[in-house]
Parts: C-alpha cells; structure tokens; sequence
C-alpha cells in the first residue's frame, strides 16, 4: 500500500523516495514526466498465465460445462485457452478500470493536479465501487429478474471523474475534501505522511459519500474490527414502519418447515389478503425474490484487515481463495507493499487483479460519451495475476448484497465457513457478544 509517497506537486519534502512512483510524485506533474513514468513502469501488455482450473471472478465461474463434462472427450489445452479467452473479454468489455490522472482541476490545498504516485488506492477503491454500481444498474447477467438499467455507464463514469462538483460525487477532488472533514488534518500532512492511505481510512471516507448519495442505489457499512454486525446492515438496509423493521408479511421470523400461519396484516407489495403469508426464507427463491426486491437496500460492505506483519499470514489463505470464488464477493482492494491493486479472481492459488499504475489524461464530464478515446481509457486491457501468498496484510474485502436473499446467502455461506474452524479473517457478529 501506498504509505510514503508525496503529492505530484507538493512543494515541500522534494527528497526522493527509493520507490520509483515516490521519486516521480515527488516532481512536478507534467505531461513529459507522466510518460516517463509509464515508460520506467512498463505497464503489462501480456496476458497473465492460465491453468485448466476454475476461474472464480466477482461471482462468476468460467470451467468445463456439464456438456463438455457429459461428452468426457476434449482438447484440455483448447478449453484452457476458451475460458481463459472468456475471462479477459469480460473483464475488458465489463469492469470500469481507473488509473492516475494528470491534468485535473487543481485540488485545493494540495497544489496537485496529477495523483500520481499516491493515488493508487483511491483509484483501486474507484473499481470496486463501479463494479457495485454496475452490477446492480447493468449487469443483467448475474442479477437474474430484476429491473432492467435505470443509470447507464457513462453516467457511473460521470460520478467518478476527477472534478470538484457534486455531479461527480466519488471524484478524487470529493474524496480529498471528505479525508480533511473527516481526520482534521491538512492536505500535506496527508499526502507526504503518507497515513491517510490505509484502507481502512479509504473505506470511512467512502462510506460518507456513499450513504449522502442516493442516486447511486446503494448504501455501504465498514466493518468494525473485521466484525460484520448483522443489526448495522440490517438496520440501514431494511424499512422501517412506526420504528420497526419490515422483514416480511407478519414481521416475525420463520424457519423452513413451519406452516404458514393465519395474517390479516398487509404483505410488503402493498396488498391485502386474508390468510396470506410470505416465507421469507432464501429457500423459495421465485417468491421471496419478489418480495426482497421491494424493501432491500443493496449494501456494498467493506471489510479492512491486516493478515500479518510483513506479509499475509498463510493461514488466512483458504479464507481468502473462499471469498473470491464467493458469488458475494466484489473483490479486493490490496497489493504489494507501496502498491494498490484490485483483485478481482482467483485460479488454485494464483489471483488476478486490476493495476491502476499507468498514467493518463484527465476525462471532463460527458467527454466518454462523446469521444471514444476516453471512453478506452476507462478499459483494462490486460489484467495481471500473482501468487495468492504475495498479497500486502494490509487489505479491505468488498461484499455486496444487492437483495435480501444475496444477503442472507452470504451470511449461510460465512456461517458455514466459521463452522469448518478454519482460520476466519472477519466474522459475523451480533452486538453484546463476544468476537470468536
């Protein structure tokens, strides 16, 4: 993670770092130093390695399916390369990449008009939060019968662009301010200390434009010392009525196999019908879904750990190949030491994630609509991947739960996981007991 860089044009402290995204922050950002900063990074343009294994990536698989295993007779090498093939198109045609930027309005008290060298995890926190944002406003494929896009993709790449207005409300402009309200601190101290840049500082400070901002359809929580409190999420995502929260047609709980009892009460779609009774059990999956869509606020969680000191603990790693083949699971925000990444995959035990250190000119609002230049800019060509053990300790774990049954399917996937007496690297948990 990024912890001892300075702004692209601070004035002050113009010691190089020994890393090269330090050393080149630390100078004035200009569109030469830019490409030579791209130059020395030598951005990857090669594919990343595949095996024959499952690709698991943001809910998604991509393996031999039931025909081809039926048939038993295939080119093992030709199906890698399919899948493989499959993959990269999605990730290409699919996820919102952010990169640095050079030549955004100047931010205020920063003197900076480039984050390079310190914005990293701000731009990895960016990705996360458009693949939230896109799955539940595009991304028909893996959100089955429900309401077709409202927000189209350039209106989620207006949100983000790098401008201080409220149209671009995750701006890295809006960040920065929303850092300063929140830590009471100046921009210098932030950017040449470097403490501002932990994700979990990251995750508070989306947390406030996330829940101000309710075009975007979602709500977010932070974890609380990798605890998940089932009471925050679903307070803030379930309506209430006369200060109780509505879960289902009678308010009261039921388990598979109890009857339906009598309910003279209103369903949640409004009506009124003597004798009817919703089950609110992830079972009925056709039923419930009607219901869940109507009262569920979608959540975006985000979950910031430290695995280890040094490098991530290896008892943690069943865990973490767990979560990313999770059809919950939107990611991580991690890396290598003085590095963001977005991972985003996992194959056996080697990851693949998004690297938002290339540099590139700024995108005014609308500009991606107009001109497809900088729509591209937005576009991973390549992801990279890496061996699982080499991700930084320090990370954030990204959930979203865009209905009632994705969450309580994620809470029967956690909980079945807690019971396998693995080491956990966050758990679900109820106010007034105690952490196991």
């Amino acid at each position: 993670m990024p912890h001892n860089s300075s702004p692209s044009t601070s004035k002050k402290k113009q010691v190089p770092e020994p890393e090269s995204a330090g050393f080149f922050a630390s100078l004035s950002s200009t569109k030469w130093m830019g490409q030579l900063y791209n130059m020395v990074q030598r951005f990857p343009s090669d594919p990343p390695t595949f095996t024959d294994e499952t690709i698991s990536f943001l809910g998604r698989w991509e393996n031999l399916t039931a025909e081809e295993r039926k048939n038993g007779v295939y080119d093992k090498k030709r199906e890698m390369y399919r899948h493989a093939a499959r993959f990269l198109d999605y990730v290409s045609t699919k996820l919102i990449w952010f990169s640095y930027r050079r030549d955004f309005p100047l931010i205020p008290s920063y003197d900076a008009t480039s984050d390079l060298g310190w914005g990293c995890l701000v731009r990895t926190t960016q990705m996360m939060l458009a693949r939230v944002l896109t799955t539940l406003h595009e991304d028909q494929e893996s959100l089955e019968n429900k309401p077709k896009a409202k927000i189209g993709r350039y209106q989620i790449i207006e949100w983000f662009c790098d401008v201080p207005s409220s149209r671009s409300p995750y701006s890295i402009h809006n960040i920065i301010k929303e850092s300063i309200d929140i830590f009471g601190t100046s921009g210098e101290r932030h950017l040449s200390g470097g403490e501002w840049f932990s994700p979990t500082r990251v995750a508070v400070i989306f947390e406030k434009l996330v829940n101000r901002h309710p075009e975007s359809g979602i709500k977010m929580v932070v974890s609380k010392d990798t605890v998940i409190y089932i009471e925050d999420v679903e307070t803030l995502c379930l309506p209430r009525r006369n200060g109780k929260k509505i879960e289902n047609g009678d308010n009261q709980p039921y388990k598979e196999t109890d009857t339906k009892p009598e309910s003279n009460q209103d369903n949640l779609s409004g009506s009124k019908k003597k004798g009817e009774f919703i089950d609110p059990t992830p079972i009925l999956v056709e039923k419930i879904g009607i219901v869940f869509e109507q009262v569920w606020q979608p959540v975006w969680i985000l979950v910031p750990s430290l695995l280890g000191l040094g490098k991530t603990n290896e008892i943690y790693l069943p865990h973490l190949q767990h979560l990313l083949s999770s059809l919950s699971c939107v990611g991580i925000i991690g890396g290598k030491p003085h590095a963001s990444l977005y991972f985003i995959g996992v194959q056996g035990k080697e990851v693949f994630y998004l690297d938002p250190h290339l540099v590139q000119d700024a995108v005014k609002p609308g500009q991606a609509y107009l001109d497809a230049n900088a729509l591209n800019t937005y576009k991973c060509g390549m992801p990279q991947s890496m061996h699982l053990s080499q991700i930084d300790p320090s990370m954030a774990i990204g959930i979203f739960c865009p209905t009632q049954l994705d969450w309580e399917t994620f809470k029967k996937e956690q909980m079945s996981f807690e019971e396998s007496q693995q080491p956990l690297i966050f758990c679900l948990g109820k106010k007034g007991t105690s952490k196991s």
